[in-house]
């Protein structure tokens, strides 16, 4: 017994514990965070996985971008103002949905909201949730005033979003006109296609849309342009009974007896 209390007084003397790392281990082992200068989170970010239970949100945002991206997500325009107001990064991007903010305000149609983001330095092109851009999102939803602002700040009008198709081919598809109409006026090419070889064209055969299919042959789109399951615009203007379109490819030199020509 004596012994061994001899043996705890000599360490004890020697600063001993027992979680020390021998010394024989120390070229092993990496040194501590705090030794290899990296630095913890901002306290907000915490701050934010507490009020949100998101563990996604940007840890290096500042406290109001990341109120910027609840706000958004929540579509709480007013808040948007209020933190783009506070000095929220416009650009700030939440890791969850992979997207920004400029694009969901698009898509939703949110004008002024759009306006303050773009005067703010958002990136008009930014891609947001789903992989759309803000001028893709706004054209499919026919939100013409936004598609104009974006263009008015050099949004490019023949990008693609993660869905393969230009803002044009979207938006002759769901009938918009006047968003057609802004982003030819804004150079928009009309012969580039969706990831299944659909052009303007095409769509606005399809749709029976003969001012549209006028000013696309007068842009000098080729009246017999094939799509990608080859099938050219008097087929589609066919097979959904669109007699007037057919008139007016007739007119302009289609050929009537135009096979498919599969690829």
């Amino acid at each position: 017994m004596r012994h061994l209390m001899c043996i705890a007084a000599a360490l004890t003397s020697l600063g001993a514990h027992a979680y020390d790392t021998p010394q024989e281990f120390a070229g092993f082992l990496a040194p501590p965070d705090e030794v290899r200068g990296r630095p913890l989170p901002p306290r907000q970010a915490f701050d934010a996985v507490r009020q949100t239970g998101n563990t996604w949100l940007p840890t290096t945002a500042e406290a109001a971008s990341l109120a910027l991206l609840r706000a958004a997500r929540a579509d709480d325009w007013p808040a948007v103002l209020a933190q783009l107001k506070a000095g929220a990064n416009p650009n700030v991007v939440d890791a969850e949905w992979r997207g920004g903010v400029l694009a969901r305000a698009a898509g939703a149609g949110q004008t002024e909201v759009v306006r303050k983001l773009l005067a703010a330095g958002a990136d008009p092109d930014q891609r947001g949730e789903q992989g759309f851009t803000p001028l893709g999102a706004a054209a499919l939803r026919g939100h013409a005033p936004v598609v104009r602002l974006l263009l008015r700040h050099e949004a490019d009008p023949d990008r693609k979003s993660a869905d393969g198709a230009p803002p044009l081919v979207n938006a002759a598809r769901m009938g918009h006109a006047a968003v057609v109409e802004a982003l030819l006026d804004a150079g928009a090419d009309p012969t580039r296609a969706d990831r299944l070889g659909h052009h303007t064209l095409s769509m606005a055969a399809a749709r029976g849309d003969v001012m549209l299919v006028r000013r696309l042959l007068d842009l000098g789109m080729e009246v017999d342009a094939r799509d990608g399951e080859g099938r050219t615009a008097f087929f589609w203007a066919g097979l959904y009974s669109r007699a007037a379109v057919r008139e007016v490819l007739l007119a302009a030199g289609a050929d009537a007896a135009a096979t498919v020509r599969v690829k």
